[in-house]
């Protein structure tokens, strides 16, 4: 099924010869048209400007075609031959301005790339096994094809040259379904487990960074399809407990991983509208206008590392922060940074680049909400790593003047365990020397971080700049 532009209008493919166009405002028949040489309908796509129809037939002897179909006068306008035999369309397309239509099929395992004005193959390429399902990204014009092997293939979109592979995308042999999440550019995969599977396309090395997995009392449901919401903040689910029941749908908030909507039915097919106001679930049609959603009360930012060298650069992310204190990722055009001391760091080749010792404050601003991190450049002394120490190690710190009392905190001196998060010492100042001790003994197998930062001697002079030194427990 899919939805016109304006979501005025819905096309279904029901196995039958007829071509059915539905007015999604009231439910009603608005055209049945002929499919040609009364083939069956298996698959269809409305172009993203609503001019055509693309209808493929199911498997048939006399072989696969795809009928572009001109919605204003009913006629088909070009037909596209996909093989001379009998063969699956398993997925088509359009691209973002709907004069492109990728086809996959398993006639020759590969996806072929259609001029739709002209209704000519304009490339093609095979990927060795089925492809089962695309997903297509205009912002970075990307074509991501998933293989019944279980990986995904990324391709240029305009010609289809070979970017990347992303093996074992789910974690399993199979992959059943895959599509982009075009506000914050993630790539959703499912096959039939317990779990949806998010990956981000903007970083190519990172791996699978969520799943989404919906449990209840008694049992666990499987994923049997999903469609995601053009604002990229929901996506409705059909799960089923059996391979031949789709016990309900559920619509989850994919930052909180909460169900926000609910009902009992056994759907094939989901399909969100375009302006996300309608859910197409089998053959009902939901009203998704109203779901919950929290409202945003701030923003926050995480740096990796709060205290960098001189030429490196910052990584941070941003987060909108809602009233049940879940976040969602900021794209970073829909933010400003601005240094206190842009001497210190400032915006180059977009990034934060530190440029010169000292202390500044970033100023992240998105629309009306603000929130800030102080930032040390520093080019401090790595002194080498201490390897087999005991559980119960003192380190003794000495100083080149007698150390203020006052001075000695856990800001100024302390041990990150590997997670980076400080752990409980007590001191003993000595005039020149501070010892610190863990209150509990180190974990064995561990490795911590020793940190030295703006100690001051007792007539106001600092004299401990910063130093740091990594131990590991033995």
């Amino acid at each position: 099924a899919a939805f016109s532009v304006d979501d005025t209008k819905l096309v279904t493919a029901n196995g039958s010869d007829k071509i059915q166009i539905w007015k999604t405002a009231t439910g009603s028949l608005d055209i049945e048209l002929d499919m040609p040489n009364d083939l069956a309908v298996e698959k269809v796509a409305y172009s993203p400007d609503g001019s055509k129809i693309a209808v493929a037939n199911a498997a048939h002897p006399s072989g696969l075609f795809i009928y572009l179909i001109d919605t204003k006068t009913g006629k088909v306008v070009h037909t596209l031959t996909i093989a001379e035999k009998s063969a699956s369309l398993t997925d088509m397309i359009f691209n973002e301005t709907g004069d492109v239509l990728y086809s996959a099929t398993d006639a020759d395992n590969g996806v072929a790339i259609w001029n739709v004005n002209t209704g000519k193959v304009i490339g093609k390429f095979s990927l060795g096994q089925k492809p089962v399902s695309l997903a297509y990204l205009a912002k970075t014009n990307q074509l991501a094809v998933a293989i019944e092997n279980g990986s995904v293939s990324v391709r240029n979109a305009l010609n289809g040259q070979y970017l990347h592979e992303i093996a074992n995308y789910t974690g399993s042999v199979n992959v059943k379904k895959i599509d982009y999440n075009k506000k914050n550019q993630l790539l959703f995969g499912m096959n039939h487990d317990d779990s949806l599977y998010v990956r981000t396309e903007l970083n190519l090395d990172e791996q699978t960074v969520a799943q989404l997995k919906l449990q209840d009392s008694e049992k666990t449901l499987e994923w049997a399809d999903f469609s995601l919401r053009h604002d990229g903040r929901f996506v409705a689910g059909a799960f089923y407990q059996s391979s031949n029941t789709h016990d309900r749908i559920n619509i989850i908030d994919i930052y909180t991983g909460k169900v926000v909507a609910k009902a009992s039915t056994q759907a094939q097919l989901l399909q969100f509208n375009n302006d996300g106001s309608r859910l197409l679930a089998g053959t009902v049609l939901y009203d998704t206008s109203k779901l919950p959603e929290n409202i945003q009360t701030g923003i926050t930012a995480q740096a990796e590392t709060t205290l960098l060298k001189v030429g490196e650069r910052l990584e941070l992310s941003a987060f909108k922060v809602f009233d049940d204190k879940t976040k969602m990722p900021l794209d970073s055009e829909n933010y400003t940074i601005v240094s206190s001391n842009p001497a210190v760091m400032s915006l180059s080749f977009g990034k934060m680049e530190a440029k010169a010792e000292g202390k500044t404050t970033l100023t992240i601003t998105s629309g009306n909400y603000k929130t800030t991190v102080d930032i040390v450049v520093n080019n401090y002394k790595e002194h080498p790593e201490q390897v087999n120490q005991e559980p119960n190690k003192v380190w003794t710190v000495t100083f080149n003047d007698n150390v203020s009392a006052s001075s000695v905190t856990n800001n100024t001196i302390y041990v990150l365990n590997e997670k980076g998060e400080k752990v409980a010492v007590t001191y003993s100042i000595d005039k020149k020397k501070v010892k610190v001790q863990p209150v509990k003994n180190y974990t064995s197998g561990e490795t911590y971080t020793l940190w030295v930062k703006d100690v001051t001697s007792t007539t106001g002079k600092t004299i401990g700049k910063y130093e740091m030194l990594k131990f590991t427990v033995k």
